[in-house]
Parts: C-alpha cells; structure tokens; sequence
C-alpha cells in the first residue's frame, strides 16, 4: 500500500514538473514510467518493459513515445548506447511535429548518444539544438550545460567551457542549489587560472568558497581554500599562506592532498627549505598525479644534482622523463579529441602500460652497463697501457664527438634563445592586448607563450638528460673497448657486445635507429653497425678495423648510404652530418 501511496505521490509532482508528461490516450505503464522517471528511473524500465509485447496495437505517436522514454530511462541507469540509428529517427520524428518539449528531450539523448559514442563535436551540435527549442525549460538546460561543460574542457575550448559553466552558475542562483553554484564556480576559477588570469580565478575561488561554507561541506571547503591559497601566494608571495596550507594538510576529510603538497613544496623551495620541499615533493609522487609528479621529479633532480648526488640524479631524471613521455601522450591524444573526438580512456592505460615496460627495459640498460664497467675495468686499463703511443688518436676522436655534442648543445641553445625572443615579442603584443582589451588575442597570445616556454623547458630538460646518458656511456668500459677496437685489428667485438652497443644507442639517441630505418629501409645490421660507429665519431679507417672489413669497403657503403640521403631530397647534407644530427 505505501508503495502504491510513493508512486501515486511521485506521479503528482512529475506530472505538475515534467515537460514531457502523457495525456490520457497513452498506456497506463506509459504514464506510470514518465511519473517515475526522474527519481526511480529502474521502476521505468520495469513499466516499459511491461508493455512490450502491446506495442504493435499502439498508434505511431504512442510507439516512438515509448522508444523515446526508454532512451531515458536507460540513459538515466547508464546503458552505453553505440548505435544512433534510432535516436537519429526518433529526432526525425519530432522535428516534424509541434511538440517542443519532446523535440528538446530528443535533441538532449541524441547528444548523450554521441558522447557514448565518443563523438563529441556532434554531441555539441545536439546540445546546442535542444538549447535553441524556444520552449526549453530551465531544468533541461541545466542537464544539457552539464553535458556540454565537459566536452568543451576536454577538447581544449577554455573559453567555451567558462561560458557554459557560467550558464550553469545562473541556473542554480535561481534554483537556490548552493552545491551546484560552489562547484560551478570552482571549474571557472580552475579554468582562469589555466588562462593566467589570476585576478578572475581569485574572485571565483572566493565565490566558490562562500557557497561551499553556505553549504556546510567542510571537506570541499578546504579543497577549495588550498587552490585559492597556492593562487594568492602565486599572486603575493606571502609566507603566511604556508601556515593556512599546513591548517588544510591536516584535514582528515581531504582524500586527495596532492596538489596541497604541491603547493607546499614551491613554497618551501622559494623560501631555500629544501628539506621540505623534497618531504612534500615525494608526497605528491606518492599520490600518483602524472602531471605534478613530473615537475616533482624535476625538482629533486635539481637538488641532487646540487648535492653532487649523480646517481640519485639520475634515478630522478629517468622518472621526470618516463611521467613527461605520458602528459606528452595524453597531449597528444587530447589534442586528437580536440578535431574529432573525446579522448580513448583506455588508450591512456595502454600507453602507460608500454611506459612501465620501456622504464624496465632503461633500467637494464643502466644495470648491464654498470656490470661492463665492472666486469672489464683491468682488461680496458691493460690495452690502454700498452697502446700508449697510439692513444692520441683515441683522444683525438674523443675530442670530435665532444665538439659534435658541444654543436647540438649550441643548436638547442639557440631554438632556446629565439624563443625566448619570441616569448619578449609575445609579452610586448599581451600588454597591447590587454590595454585595447582584446579579450580573444590576450588569450591566443597566451598560448603562443605558454607553448614557448614549454618548449624551452623541454630542450632543457632534454639537454640534461642526454648529457648525463652520453656521459655515463663514455665513461663505461664498452666505449673504451670500442675505441681500442678501432686502432688494433686484434680486438674482435663479439655478438654480445654488439647487441650492448645496440642497446646504449637507443638510450643515448631514442629516436636514431627508427630514423635510420626510415631513410635506409631493410638496412643491413653491419650497415647498421657503421652508423652507429659513425655516431660515435669513429673515422673510417678505425670502423674498417672494427667491422673485419677493407677500407675501400666501407667507402663504398658510406658512398651508396651518401646516394640515399641525396636521393631523399638531402643534396646538401653528407652521411657524417646526417648521422650527428640524428637523436
């Protein structure tokens, strides 16, 4: 009795509240699935379900009706849809009939179809038709701006995200919905902050935190306050947003403390507290967020790295360079959204799956050239002492793949340098910007400048890390071997060794041996090995040595490989010069 007294009681307010109520002509489970809707939406699809097997006796109107409402219903109860056949009729349908509310309701699922679908840009379109129904009401606009905040932030449509949630934010002033004001506030003041407009981000911060406090949700609150506290510092550089931060860091309702420990940490580090910023820094690695993570690494390889600690240092380099690889593939597939769709899920577990493997495959690298260093120390230390008086050609070959280093790091430094002038020129066009109030170009230009000072930091970091992978392989026994190898025919390098040299390659120059294939497609591997010997600044006499083979021998290969690369619309650029820029 108290079930049938509920439903008759939920019926009563749906029917006073729902757009898309029944008339008296519909089936009685019909009216009964519309009534339950918006609160039982499985007690919908049990009534429809219920009227299956009548559908055939229903007029036409009644039976698209049905499909409609079981769209909704299963919408509601999150049924994945990957077919838009039949919302794509039932919107059909109702553009040639005169009932908007239904026409609205079509419009609404046919985008959440398409997000199913991973579709968002007709998602978009779907959402923008329901909004232009004249007679939308304001509860489906608060669903459909719902759906479409999203879809704008994850293609990357800043703007048209903050004027969605902005939408939002003025639905639930008029609904009097605290929660949905507090957090629609929050994404805008995220959202501005990603902008670099700290002043707007600081107003909705503040607006987001009285709506929270309205609220009484302490663990929001405080959530909230560790954002607009690390803006504030970003904006002030006062010492006392460290204690607010320590007051929030010791809230047992915040699950989530990565980026109070963030913040924590650039403020210790500003302050020269390097023991806690390392303290907080390992707490953010620890919470498994990519993106802070990576900036975390960087920060304790600098400070190993201060500490004259290389082994250490490294540790942190090859971890600041496995979590950059995967914000770069998240990038990437982002910006891939950004034109067709959104962004593969699943993708980003796979990738990071292949992450993990190349991590264990370096750390071998690193391990099995420790054991070479190990292992042959006396044998190199023999052959160096009794080659003495050849060892000026050995130093001589030392000293051109230095300079051939010192060349590359000359280049970066000059893609870093011009940037740098492009980021000043940049600067120059924002303040014009900002004082006409261009709104628009302020926000591209920040962009070019943001995406020039990433690039900047990336050669940087990649610069320190090659460096420190080229130092550590010199310094190694196989190296020494290999330039032993080059002056005395009696030194033979086995298929072992080889395939070390192979593998040292790859963690010096990642991208070298794809490229080789590339340009010399079915290379052969002894082919392949006098590259890799050219790289090293072997002369090609020495590589003749080293390959059992005739100097006129290898002039001959280097002279077919030289055709290739000319052949491949590089007239100007000769083996030698192809290979040292190659990384």
């Amino acid at each position: 009795m108290r079930h049938y007294i509920l439903l008759f009681l939920i019926g009563l307010v749906g029917w006073c509240t729902s757009c898309t109520r029944t008339s008296d002509s519909d089936p009685y489970s019909m009216r009964m699935a519309v009534e339950c809707m918006e609160h039982y939406p499985d007690s919908a699809l049990i009534f429809l379900h219920n009227m299956k097997d009548s559908l055939e006796s229903l007029s036409e109107e009644s039976r698209m009706y049905y499909q409609l409402l079981t769209l909704q219903a299963e919408d509601l109860q999150y049924v994945i849809h990957t077919d838009d056949s039949l919302i794509a009729s039932l919107v059909q349908y109702y553009e040639t009939k005169e009932d908007e509310c239904k026409r609205v309701l079509a419009y609404y699922l046919m985008g959440k179809v398409y997000i199913n679908m991973n579709d968002a840009p007709q998602a978009l379109k779907a959402f923008q038709q329901a909004l232009d129904v004249p007679s939308i009401d304001l509860k489906m606009k608060e669903r459909v701006y719902g759906d479409m905040a999203p879809l704008f932030s994850n293609q990357g449509l800043t703007d048209n995200a903050i004027l969605t949630h902005q939408h939002l934010l003025s639905i639930y002033r008029v609904q009097g919905n605290n929660r949905g004001m507090a957090m629609a506030q929050w994404a805008i003041a995220r959202m501005f902050k990603q902008k670099a407009r700290n002043d707007s981000a600081a107003y909705y911060y503040r607006e987001a935190c009285h709506a929270a406090l309205a609220m009484k949700d302490s663990a929001t609150y405080y959530a909230m306050l560790a954002e607009w506290t690390g803006l504030r510092y970003e904006m002030e550089k006062n010492p006392e947003m460290i204690q607010v931060l320590k007051e929030v860091e010791k809230r047992e309702d915040i699950l989530d403390k990565s980026n109070v420990h963030f913040i924590l940490a650039q403020m210790y580090k500003d302050f020269g507290r390097m023991d806690s910023m390392s303290y907080y820094s390992q707490k953010v690695i620890e919470s498994g967020n990519v993106e802070k993570a990576y900036y975390s690494y960087r920060e304790l390889y600098e400070l190993e790295k201060q500490k004259r600690n290389h082994v250490k240092a490294l540790e942190y380099i090859e971890k600041a360079m496995n979590s950059r690889n995967l914000l770069q593939t998240i990038s990437q597939r982002e910006a891939l959204a950004q034109i067709s769709s959104l962004y593969n899920y699943q993708h980003i577990s796979d990738e990071n799956a292949d992450l993990k493997l190349n991590k264990e495959k370096q750390k071998n690298v690193i391990l099995i050239l420790v054991i070479l260093l190990v292992s042959i120390t006396f044998v190199c230390f023999a052959i160096i002492t009794y080659q003495r008086k050849r060892s000026r050609l050995v130093l001589e070959r030392e000293r051109k793949l230095k300079q051939l280093v010192e060349e590359r790091y000359a280049k970066s430094q000059k893609a870093i340098g011009d940037n740098e002038r492009s980021i000043a020129e940049l600067t120059r066009q924002l303040a014009m910007a900002k004082e006409e109030n261009d709104q628009l170009m302020y926000g591209s230009l920040i962009v070019k400048m943001k995406k020039l000072q990433l690039q900047n930091e990336e050669i940087l970091l990649s610069q320190n890390e090659q460096r420190e992978r080229i130092k550590l392989f010199h310094e190694g026994k196989l190296y020494k071997l290999i330039l032993q190898a080059s002056i005395n025919d009696a030194i033979l390098i086995t298929e072992d060794e080889w395939e070390e040299v192979w593998k040292a390659i790859d963690y010096m120059y990642p991208s070298f041996n794809k490229h080789l294939s590339d340009v010399f497609p079915g290379i052969a591997i002894q082919t392949r090995q006098l590259c890799w010997l050219t790289k090293m600044g072997i002369k090609p006499i020495g590589i003749a040595r080293i390959l059992k083979r005739s100097r006129q021998a290898i002039t001959n290969t280097r002279a077919k490989l030289n055709k290739v690369i000319v052949d491949s619309a590089l007239p100007d650029t000769n083996l030698d010069d192809f290979i040292a820029n190659l990384s």
